[in-house]
């Protein structure tokens, strides 16, 4: 599970086209049986795209440093980054949304091709 919480600087023009920067901090809790690892990093991106008052769809590029990395393999390999694609249906406090991530980093190429998510925005 992951908590996840983030300060967005958003301009839209009148057409509805929009770019986004974004930061903050994120927590994992391994839920699995046995296991009581909590992980921490943060997050920072930058995206673009189209919202009108109803749906959004975009390209963000999101980077994450493992900050609760104590492997001693310093920052470069504690640090990854991905290219999300995706659909957003605008709601009052709650909007859902599903993407598509595709993972930037090397280490990743054999292992990985990509995370459909889902997510759900509540707008304070």
């Amino acid at each position: 599970m992951t908590l996840h919480t983030s300060y967005l600087l958003s301009h839209k023009n009148d057409s509805g086209l929009y770019l986004r920067g974004e930061g903050g901090p994120e927590v994992y809790i391994n839920t699995g049986p046995g296991s009581t690892d909590t992980e921490y990093s943060l997050r920072y991106g930058a995206g673009i795209g189209f919202e009108s008052s109803r749906y959004a769809v975009g390209v963000e590029y999101i980077g994450y440093w493992l900050v609760s990395d104590d492997s001693g393999s310093g920052i470069t390999d504690s640090v990854f980054n991905v290219a999300s694609f995706g659909l957003e249906l605008i709601g009052g406090v709650f909007s859902p949304s599903l993407y598509y991530s595709i993972p930037l980093d090397e280490a990743f190429d054999n292992t990985l091709d990509g995370v459909f998510g889902i997510r759900i925005r509540v707008r304070l």
